[in-house]
């Protein structure tokens, strides 16, 4: 019991990275979780990616707030950080309470910062108010396909 308490103590002070998987990145055909005025704006594309149960679940238990860091391979500490959606809205870590299936999240990006910036990979990257931030193995980000809603 003593080595239980210990451990979490641990956990709080210092704080801990958990892994995060994800099944698959794909082009995302949904837009529907931008507004309006941002569709005027931009041209964007939607990258869907599939996380297990399991990761959803944690990043539910854990009240995480998801992105997708969009970033170079050979750089990945300059990054674009897209949020989660999930249907037609920002996702919340409530959305994902009792998750017992794969779950797709989109993530969306304005065409002129890939085109700018040159980003070929990515990695999920969640973290919130507990000690606790999860991150996911970097994976290949597809050929982005962009819709122009202007």
């Amino acid at each position: 019991m003593r080595n239980l308490i210990s451990a979490l103590a641990l956990i709080f002070l210092v704080g801990c990275t958990i892994q995060g998987d994800v099944l698959d990145v794909s082009n995302g055909k949904e837009f529907g979780g931008l507004t309006d005025y941002e569709k005027s704006q931009f041209a964007w594309a939607a990258i869907d990616v599939a996380l297990p149960s399991d990761t959803a679940q944690a990043i539910s238990r854990w009240e995480l707030y998801v992105h997708l860091r969009l970033f170079r391979c050979d750089d990945p500490e300059d990054d674009y950080p897209a949020p989660a959606h999930l249907k037609t809205g920002l996702l919340t870590h409530q959305m994902l309470e009792n998750v017992g299936e794969p779950v797709t999240l989109t993530f969306f990006v304005p065409q002129h910062v890939i085109e700018r910036e040159k980003f070929e990979c990515a990695a999920l990257d969640a973290a919130g108010y507990w000690p606790v931030s999860m991150r996911s193995e970097t994976v290949r980000l597809p050929v982005l396909t962009f819709s122009d809603f202007r």
